[in-house]
């Protein structure tokens, strides 16, 4: 009985913070489009309960291919096992309905690089790779973003410069607060950077100059007319936080508080970003 009910237990992303990256996307497309979409929010429900699915049946996968690439066996009655089929089925139902309903079968081409993405991640891990590395993250919030176009083609059954600038936005803020979140973690083990402003300046350095690069290209897509200028304001916040700890931080970083506050940044990123397009 005690066996059953563990089986039994969900299992869940460890990663709470990656929660952020699957659904802002998701709500400041939906959001975007909200206004001039003509299409039932069914059918944005269960696109968001597919991506959900999809996002939940990754921890349990991963599991699973890990203990695989050790040769270690897998029992009938795993509970990895059991909750990775389980939510694959629902995010294939789910998907399935919205393919059906909307009858948008371009969305059959975000699979592809979705699928891509997620098979060469399993591949890396196969290869020995740590799941923790910077690379792997960035690859898998790359992944991730592409939530926002399909919302976007979603609710107005179309494809336009608009969806793809929503996704390099999206891409170009998350991609520096994966960087930032990793920085910070890192600290926990490694605090000789606090020593002083110049080891801080060095460490923080390629999430600093990752920030400017993305302003800039913003900038440039401002000028050409192509995104909104008050779009760039969406980036400030997580780019003056960034540089705020780099100049002041002293000890050990609270990862709870820092998790906290990240979540802020990205809301207020999501809301600048939907009033800007409006």
């Amino acid at each position: 009985m005690i066996k059953d009910s563990a089986l039994l237990k969900p299992v869940t992303p460890k990663e709470h913070g990656v929660w952020v990256i699957g659904l802002v996307p998701f709500l400041t497309a939906a959001f975007i489009a909200f206004p001039r979409s003509g299409r039932s929010t069914t059918s944005l429900l269960f696109f968001l309960g597919a991506v959900v699915s999809f996002f939940m049946a990754f921890t349990p996968f991963i599991s699973l291919l890990k203990r695989r690439g050790k040769g270690l066996e897998l029992k009938r009655d795993d509970r990895d096992l059991l909750w990775a089929a389980i939510y694959t089925v629902l995010a294939a139902i789910f998907f399935v309905y919205v393919l059906f309903s909307t009858k948008l079968l371009g969305l059959i081409l975000f699979i592809v690089p979705i699928g891509a993405i997620f098979l060469f991640y399993c591949s890396l891990l196969v290869a020995g790779e740590h799941r923790d590395n910077l690379s792997m993250d960035l690859l898998g919030a790359s992944g991730l973003c592409l939530v926002a176009p399909m919302v976007y083609y979603i609710s107005l059954e179309r494809l336009d410069i608009t969806a793809i600038m929503i996704y390099v936005i999206n891409l170009g803020f998350f991609s520096s607060r994966v960087m930032f979140a990793k920085l910070m973690i890192d600290l926990q083990k490694n605090d000789s950077v606090l020593a002083d402003f110049k080891s801080r300046r060095k460490y923080f350095k390629k999430v600093s100059l990752w920030n400017v690069a993305v302003i800039h290209v913003l900038v440039a897509c401002s000028v050409m007319k192509i995104i909104p200028s008050l779009a760039i304001t969406s980036l400030l916040p997580g780019s003056v936080y960034t540089w705020k700890q780099i100049f002041s931080l002293k000890e050990k970083p609270n990862i709870r508080s820092v998790g906290f506050k990240e979540m802020g940044v990205a809301l207020f990123f999501s809301a600048v970003l939907i009033y800007a397009y409006h």
